[in-house]
């Protein structure tokens, strides 16, 4: 589950952890020493984790507005940003500053997102992706949300058929649904 806000006040308690376990130990670092807040507007929250002071700076910022987080890599020579905007897909982006990781990620984001929109254009290949990744066994799982997610998931399938021509779902549907399984809805 992508939560940044929990993910950097985790990193926040690791941290403190580890400074502890260093100091004892002698051993290296294994965290990222200084990290980010990505906003829905592209600025960015800069957040050290050594110092508990910056952990503060985490409830700041609207939780609606936060869509990533920003880690700088433990050697000291880059940073890497992870967004995800309304589906569940992450965009990572790596560059040698925060705002090039940001912009890269944000680039991914957009990329994924217009052709996702183009593929949603084209109502055959929509069928074809979504009936070739539908779990056929959803209904015989133990799991409530499991059944009731694939459920959802062929309501989708039969709204995007409703757009298509009939003899192209009867080859969409022979060609990915199993033998034994539900009938071709036209």
């Amino acid at each position: 589950m992508f939560r940044p806000i929990a993910d950097a006040r985790y990193w926040f308690q690791s941290a403190a952890q580890e400074k502890i376990r260093v100091r004892r130990a002698g051993s290296p670092t294994l965290l990222p020493p200084r990290g980010a807040l990505v906003l829905s507007d592209g600025s960015t929250v800069e957040l050290d984790y050594t110092d508990r002071a910056d952990e503060g700076k985490i409830g700041g910022p609207d939780a609606a507005k936060v869509v990533g987080l920003a880690w700088r890599d433990r050697q000291g020579k880059g940073w890497s940003a992870e967004v995800r905007g309304d589906r569940i897909a992450r965009h990572r982006g790596v560059g040698a500053t925060l705002a090039e990781a940001v912009a890269a990620a944000t680039d991914a984001y957009y990329t994924a997102e217009a052709a996702e929109a183009d593929l949603r254009e084209d109502s055959v290949a929509h069928l074809d992706r979504e009936l070739a990744r539908h779990d056929w066994w959803a209904h015989m799982s133990d799991s409530y949300g499991t059944a009731l997610a694939g459920e959802r998931h062929m309501q989708e399938i039969l709204g995007i058929a409703a757009r298509c021509p009939a003899d192209t779902v009867r080859a969409l549907w022979a060609k990915y649904a199993p033998a034994d399984g539900p009938a071709c809805p036209v």
